[in-house]
């Protein structure tokens, strides 16, 4: 009589407790696949417009036409803004232009 009360018990715990957790378990864990695929595929959407963002701005010729702005200043102001950076954080600030223009376009 007693091994049928504990089988009934376990037969209960199997359907209230081990079998929703396991389908708990397996749905965080196929939910936490899908996001780790969407990031991804993000970081990788990501990449593709920005190297076809630095293409562009390559046949635009971008870099040539800020080195040439900045070669036209005078010395103190070039030298000034090649110690602050300047035309590299100019050339960032198009090239992240660009490849925002490029992802708005894409998708």
């Amino acid at each position: 009589m007693d091994q049928i009360v504990t089988f009934f018990n376990d037969f209960y715990q199997l359907f209230t407790v081990v079998i929703p957790s396991f389908i708990s378990d397996a749905v965080i864990y196929m939910g936490k696949l899908v996001v780790y695929g969407l990031l991804q595929a993000k970081l990788a959407f990501l990449q593709l417009s920005f190297d076809i963002a630095g293409s562009i701005l390559t046949d635009l010729n971008v870099n040539q036409v800020l080195q040439s702005a900045f070669d036209s200043l005078d010395s103190n102001a070039a030298s000034i803004a090649t110690y602050f950076m300047i035309p590299t954080v100019v050339q960032n600030i198009i090239t992240a232009y660009a490849t925002r223009f490029v992802v708005a376009m894409l998708s």
